[in-house]
């Protein structure tokens, strides 16, 4: 009888709104937030589907599903290792179709490590910066920015240049003037990655 009744039911278009986190650290999980809802509103237990695009791709793959709660509203998590755009899709029900949500974007923000070696040492003297970026993309653009002022007169200067390998460490030298100065690396936007920035590091040169 039920299903009888179920097929006498027209079924009704379902909307899907998504929304992704902005920006997410390679290596950290990234949210998406979701709403199923029909005429009648939101829809609880609805399945649903987490789809991602990453960079370069053509083709969108299935990466999470969940299941909305009573207010229609589910929260799926992504660790993407590039830039990629994001959707989700509700599955059809005896009383509602199937819905997909507007594509959403989210940037990957590289992880940066640096090393500095000496942190100490005679004007003119070589100091040498390796580290590593990822995600890993040969030929990413590095630089060692020397750091002067603060808040709305911060200013940097480009101390050293480098480039990041396909194992995805870089190395750089530079001389520093005399002084106790602030450095820190950065590494340039790439369409896989955004830019970033490492930790401060003091360099005293005597």
């Amino acid at each position: 009888l039920l299903r009888t009744y179920a097929r006498t039911v027209a079924q009704l278009p379902s909307t899907t709104v998504a929304s992704a986190q902005p920006v997410v650290v390679y290596g950290q999980r990234g949210v998406v937030d979701a709403r199923v809802s029909t005429a009648r509103g939101p829809v609880a237990g609805a399945p649903v589907r987490l789809e991602a695009l990453p960079y370069g791709a053509r083709t969108w793959m299935g990466i999470a599903n969940g299941v909305t709660d009573a207010r229609g509203y589910v929260r799926l998590t992504a660790a993407p290792s590039r830039n990629a755009s994001y959707r989700v899709v509700a599955l059809a029900g005896w009383d509602r179709l199937a819905s997909v949500s507007a594509p959403v974007a989210s940037v990957v923000r590289p992880a940066l490590t640096s090393s500095f070696s000496p942190t100490s040492v005679r004007a003119g003297g070589l100091v040498r910066v390796t580290g590593g970026a990822a995600p890993a993309v040969a030929g990413t653009r590095v630089q060692l920015v020397r750091v002067t002022g603060s808040g709305s007169t911060v200013q940097y200067s480009i101390a050293a240049q480098g480039l990041v390998g396909a194992d995805g460490r870089y190395s750089m030298a530079f001389l520093p003037s005399r002084g106790t100065f602030t450095y820190q690396v950065r590494v340039l936007a790439t369409a896989y990655a955004s830019f970033a920035y490492g930790p401060a590091v003091l360099v005293r040169a005597y």
